[in-house]
């Protein structure tokens, strides 16, 4: 029993149907659009954050090499001074080229070499432990970008793709010496 009001009512449902559909799909691109504009921003936040993060490693960078060179400073200033110690007594006791001279001067050079040693590998750890801080820092970095990458195609819509070619090299810091 199709009446006439069972096909009215029938295409007036699908005319509302359909209206309220392209509303629907209106709406839908809208809350894509704010989203996509969203992260695109957070994107470009991520990676200007990396120029931020270069600069406070390279200072740290500059402060591991400025406090190594205060140290080998101090070191020598130390050697030339125990040196001339040495060589006054030595002089004044007449004890030249004699064996005693010759083993504590042996002894003073071994220190200073095996203090500068040990301040060389300090300040190289010191580096080290930075560059791996700065990698780590960049890391994250390219793991919020792949997320964002992510999350925007699970929500239909795009994004430019930074994460994965995003270099987490850590080049800028120099090194020690």
């Amino acid at each position: 029993m199709t009446g006439p009001l069972t096909i009215g009512m029938t295409v007036g449902g699908a005319i509302l149907g359909k209206v309220g559909m392209r509303r629907r799909r209106r709406e839908e691109r809208r809350r894509r659009s704010a989203e996509r504009k969203i992260a695109t921003r957070t994107q470009q936040s991520l990676i200007g954050s990396i120029e931020g993060l270069r600069g406070e490693y390279q200072q740290r960078a500059g402060f591991v090499r400025s406090e190594f060179n205060l140290r080998q400073q101090s070191a020598l200033q130390g050697y030339m001074g125990e040196r001339s110690a040495m060589d006054t007594m030595v002089g004044g006791t007449n004890l030249a080229y004699s064996g005693a001279a010759e083993t504590a001067s042996n002894r003073l050079d071994q220190s200073f070499r095996t203090q500068l040693e040990a301040e060389n590998l300090g300040a190289q750890q010191q580096m080290s432990s930075l560059t791996r801080g700065f990698e780590s820092e960049l890391r994250d970095v390219q793991v919020g970008l792949l997320n964002l990458e992510r999350t925007a195609s699970q929500r239909g819509y795009s994004i430019p793709s930074m994460g994965a070619s995003f270099n987490t090299n850590p080049t800028g810091l120099g090194g020690v010496v």
